[in-house]
């Protein structure tokens, strides 16, 4: 299988979008930063951004802070789900196409 790499920011918005629960936003940084493989203050620095541009916004909740994506980055991941799997789904046929003419030859 093709992997897509995305940006780092774009891994970070992508893990706070598929989470869609509210957590301590101070743990969860630090469980993004394992689960991605990359430093806590790298973490925080893309989290700072995504915040900075709109995209995620901190959300209190019982006295917790916690991190929310918005309409506009529930937008963007929407767009960026569907060309995943429309560049997924077309990799797949170009290789089920090129099995099938091994196959027949």
């Amino acid at each position: 299988m093709v992997e897509i790499r995305f940006p780092k920011w774009i891994e970070v918005l992508l893990a706070i979008d598929h989470a869609q629960q509210f957590r301590p936003a101070r743990a969860y940084l630090e469980k993004l930063a394992v689960d991605l493989d990359m430093p806590r203050t790298h973490v925080q620095r893309i989290v700072r951004a995504l915040i900075e541009q709109g995209l995620v916004e901190p959300h209190e909740k019982a006295g917790r802070k916690m991190l929310v994506v918005t309409t506009v980055g529930q937008e963007l991941v929407g767009q960026l789900r569907r060309l995943c799997s429309t560049k997924y789904n077309k990799v797949n046929q170009s290789w089920k196409k090129s099995d099938e003419s091994k196959t027949t030859e």
